[in-house]
C-alpha cells in the first residue's frame, strides 16, 4: 500500500491531531488512550459479551467530550473551546468509530438531543 493511502488510515500510534487547538488535541489524544489502555483484546471481549460501556460515557463525561465538541458557540458561555466545528466532529467521530459502532453510537445519539 503506499504512504499516501496509508495516511489516510487512522493510526493511533501515530495520530497527529496538530491542525487542532490545544484543547481539541488533548481530547482527541486522551480519548485514543483511554482506548488504547483498555486494549484490543478487552474492546473486542466487551463487544461480543454485549457490555455495556458505562465506564466509557464515565469517561466522555469526566472529559466533557461531547459537551466541548457539540455545544454550539452562540450557547457555550464565551467558553472557546465549546464549539461546534465540523473537521473536529469528523476527527472524534473518526476515532470512535475505529475503536468500535458502539462508541460512536453513543457520540452519534447526542446529535439527536
Amino acid at each position: 500500500m503506499s504512504e499516501k493511502a496509508t495516511a489516510l488510515l487512522l493510526n493511533p500510534g501515530g495520530y497527529d491531531p496538530r491542525q487542532f487547538d490545544p484543547e481539541t488535541r488533548r481530547l482527541l489524544r486522551s480519548t485514543i488512550e483511554w482506548f488504547e489502555q483498555r486494549g484490543k483484546r478487552k474492546l473486542t471481549e466487551d463487544y461480543h459479551e454485549r457490555t455495556f460501556y458505562a465506564d466509557f460515557i464515565e469517561f466522555a463525561g469526566k472529559e466533557g467530550l461531547f459537551s466541548t465538541f457539540l455545544t454550539p458557540g452562540a450557547n457555550a458561555d464565551g467558553d472557546p473551546d465549546k464549539r461546534w466545528d465540523t473537521a473536529r466532529v469528523a476527527a472524534l467521530s473518526e476515532i470512535l468509530g475505529f475503536y468500535g459502532l458502539n462508541y460512536w453510537f453513543s457520540w452519534q445519539r447526542s446529535f439527536d438531543l
